[in-house]
């Protein structure tokens, strides 16, 4: 159960950190990564399916 645990966190985590890294290679700022909702708004933007 604490493995488990473990494991979910420092997946968690990698995953933020992979968004804040692609985040700020285009341009965004990296705390939008973690901002649910904002996040995919950026995400959007960043591939060209948003075009503001």
């Amino acid at each position: 159960m604490l493995l488990t645990l473990t494991l979910q966190v420092f997946v968690i985590v990698f995953v933020i950190a992979l968004l804040w890294h692609i985040f700020e290679k285009a341009g965004q700022p990296g705390w939008a990564s973690i901002v649910p909702g904002y996040n995919i708004y950026i995400l959007l933007k960043i591939t060209g399916v948003i075009k503001k």
